[in-house]
This record gives structure tokens, sequence and C-alpha cells, in this order.
């Protein structure tokens, strides 16, 4: 996976993913790749405060993981952080 950041923009932008496709042939595959992609957001956001979505080409399949919302915006899917995740990180950072 290659991420281009734009943190004065609020997003990161998934620019390259390479050699997905036979992991999406089977059921486990399909949810590797989904497991894996929701890692990548997850350390994106929580490595990068001013990031408040992680944009995407194609819709990861599947159900997002808890603290995590999918929406379609035009030709794109932006993955953002719920409300519970963002308390949770913020109390998080409070106790740190």
């Amino acid at each position: 996976c290659a991420f281009t950041l734009a943190p004065e923009l609020g997003i990161a932008y998934l620019e390259h993913l390479i050699d997905y496709e036979p992991l999406a042939e089977t059921r486990f595959g399909k949810r590797w790749l989904a497991n894996a992609l929701y890692g990548f957001v997850h350390m994106l956001l929580r490595d990068h405060q001013t990031l408040t979505a992680v944009v995407l080409p194609l819709p990861i399949d599947g159900e997002p993981p808890a603290g995590f919302a999918q929406v379609a915006v035009d030709d794109r899917y932006h993955i953002k952080r719920t409300e519970q995740s963002a308390a949770h990180g913020a109390a998080g950072r409070a106790v740190s």
C-alpha cells in the first residue's frame, strides 16, 4: 500500500494497492484484505491526528470494525472515525 497524506485537507489517499486480486478470490482472502486495509487506516488515523478520513478508490468489503464508518462520496470511499472512536482516542491521549 502507498498513501499520500494531505494534512491540510485532513485526509490520506490510497494511491497504490499492489496485487490484491488473488486475495479477493476467496472468502478468507477478502476478509484478510479488509482486515489489513482497516489496519492501515487505523494506523494512519492514530498516528496523524489531523486526519479525519482515509480516501480509497474502492470500497472495503464487509462491515467496518467498531470505531470506523465507510462513506461513499462521489466515486471514492471515505473511511472515518466514528464519534465513539474519536472520544476513546482523546481519552487515551489524556491519560498518556
